[in-house]
């Protein structure tokens, strides 16, 4: 079990964020660039969390593991509070 503490992880919570603009910013453009169609709320998490899987080998060794557990716990919390409260996957992101 990976043991969390915040305040030591400050710069992984940035990170994430920072995956997490980059994915919406991503999906943007893909609507107005490419004329793509809008993409799901979890399209747009599950974006950022590949994101932030792809710079994994730029942090350190050690936060590898709190990172990859972050995202899987990520994903799966998103689609359980989803699915729990009625939402249609197939529902888009009006951006």
């Amino acid at each position: 079990m990976v043991k969390w503490d915040a305040g030591a992880h400050k710069k992984l919570v940035y990170a994430g964020l920072c995956a997490l603009c980059w994915a919406i910013w991503l999906s943007r453009n893909d609507i107005v660039f490419r004329k793509s169609q809008k993409q799901t709320c979890l399209q747009i998490l599950f974006r950022a969390t590949y994101l932030a899987r792809m710079w994994m080998p730029l942090q350190k060794e050690e936060d590898r593991d709190i990172i990859s557990t972050a995202c899987r716990v990520m994903e799966s919390t998103a689609m359980e509070i989803f699915a729990r409260n009625g939402w249609q996957f197939s529902n888009r992101l009006c951006l």
